[in-house]
């Protein structure tokens, strides 16, 4: 799922900053969840923000997440 994710966290530069996340929905999706305390936490849903998005090149458009995602599919910690 593409979301959009409201930071306030510039507040002395900018009122506020809009990221785009993806996220990858585990069962069903959070946000429409009652109770969000209520959510085992191996079923939460995980997200990661777009650093980079919409660079144009000869073959394609290129979208960077965050360094650190490793795109949900290993749950390792990551080696030194």
């Amino acid at each position: 799922m593409i979301k959009f994710r409201r930071s306030y966290e510039y507040g002395q530069y900018i009122n506020y900053v809009d990221y785009v996340t993806y996220t990858k929905v585990i069962g069903t999706r959070d946000d429409k969840e009652p109770d969000l305390n209520a959510i085992p936490e191996n079923q939460k849903d995980k997200a990661a923000d777009v650093q980079t998005s919409g660079i144009v090149t000869k073959t394609g458009i290129v979208h960077v997440l965050t360094g650190n995602h490793r795109l949900f599919f290993n749950a390792q910690p990551l080696g030194n």
